[in-house]
């Protein structure tokens, strides 16, 4: 909070239409607004999540499947074999890892969870990493698999607060993820893994990697 001051401007002039580039994300985003799908407000709102909600977020989505990949060289195979794994590759990343590992949320009004009553104004902490690893939802949930295709992960969160950028680090994982298949004939650990210690993110601090 005391380095808000200094990093809110910044995010704000750097997300401004004319610092961007005509052909990216952003530029599209405000382009909608241009055709009425959005308005001005909303369009620059959004590009400002994608900037401040969406780097942390993806690095270590990388991070964490290189970690997962490295911990789990049958897996690196497989998606060596076929590229295409590289979507439920990812998937899997996420309900393994959960990069963001708790969100809080406020009731809005009266009402019940599994029997538990929470009234209205209560704040909330949805554990997604707990979700993610619950074994009634996923049987084994300590092995990494890399076809398992999770549906109904948490790490994106779900319904009206779902990740708006979800879809676009999915494209970005995937493109990073088949270009080590492609071109990475394994992954090794130089040393231990480092995690670093945060409220809501998930992420690693250090992972020594050799590329072969």
């Amino acid at each position: 909070m005391a380095m808000a001051p200094n990093i809110v401007p910044w995010i704000t002039a750097a997300c401004a239409r004319e610092k961007l580039l005509a052909t990216g994300v952003g530029a599209a985003i405000y382009a909608a607004a241009d055709a009425g799908e959005i308005n001005a407000d909303e369009a620059a709102m959004l590009v400002r999540s994608v900037l401040s909600a969406g780097v942390d977020t993806t690095v270590t989505g990388i991070g964490s499947a290189l970690w997962c990949l490295a911990q789990n060289p049958d897996a690196f195979d497989a998606l060596k074999a076929d590229p295409k794994l590289a979507r439920p590759c990812f998937e899997e990343v996420l309900r393994y890892t959960s990069p963001v590992h708790t969100f809080a949320r406020t009731a809005a009004l009266d009402t019940e969870v599994a029997g538990f009553g929470i009234p209205e104004g209560a704040k909330i902490l949805c554990v997604l990493g707990a979700a993610n690893m619950d074994p009634e939802k996923w049987g084994d949930p300590e092995n990494f698999r890399i076809n398992r295709g999770p549906v109904g992960h948490l790490a994106f969160g779900v319904g009206i607060h779902g990740c708006v950028g979800q879809n676009l680090a999915r494209v970005e994982l995937e493109a990073v993820l088949v270009a080590l298949a492609r071109k990475v004939a394994r992954i090794e650990a130089a040393g231990p893994a480092v995690w670093r210690p945060n409220n809501a993110i998930h992420a690693l601090d250090r992972l020594p990697l050799r590329f072969y």
